[in-house]
């Protein structure tokens, strides 16, 4: 009985996390099919009339697809050059026994330890200096 208690307070946890992660996709995703006028109304949970309008509108947009194009073509050819390279790099570090083995799989694991979004002060000094796309003529 106690061990059924922990479990169904566990799966609650769970289920309350989920809804509080996935709320803001599922608002977000309903207010795209209300109206300019709807949106800005009480707020409700479900479109009073839905309307495809918003997504005729944005797609109407040449730059808007083009940009869309380009993310789709930019994102699919990072991850499959990333997946190439990393199952080429783990392959290695895990079959090959060379110098420096160990150490290189030290160096990955403590990049790991960081979070990607740790990197993005050095990103944004890179933008504000201009120091990218430098040419001395």
């Amino acid at each position: 009985m106690n061990l059924n208690l922990k479990r169904l307070t566990l799966y609650f946890l769970v289920v309350i996390i989920a809804v509080y992660a996935l709320f803001p996709f599922y608002w977000a995703f309903i207010t795209s099919f209300k109206s300019e006028s709807e949106m800005f109304r009480r707020a409700t949970y479900l479109p009073q009339q839905p309307t495809s309008r918003n997504y005729e509108y944005v797609f109407r947009d040449a730059s808007f697809v083009f940009a869309l194009r380009n993310s789709a073509f930019v994102s699919l050819s990072t991850t499959l050059l990333s997946l190439a390279t990393g199952a080429f790099a783990s392959y290695a570090l895990g079959r090959l026994r060379f110098k420096g083995r160990t150490f290189l799989m030290y160096l990955v694991l403590s990049m790991t330890m960081f979070p990607a979004i740790s990197i993005l002060s050095g990103l944004y000094t890179v933008s504000t200096c201009k120091i990218y796309n430098y040419r001395r003529y």
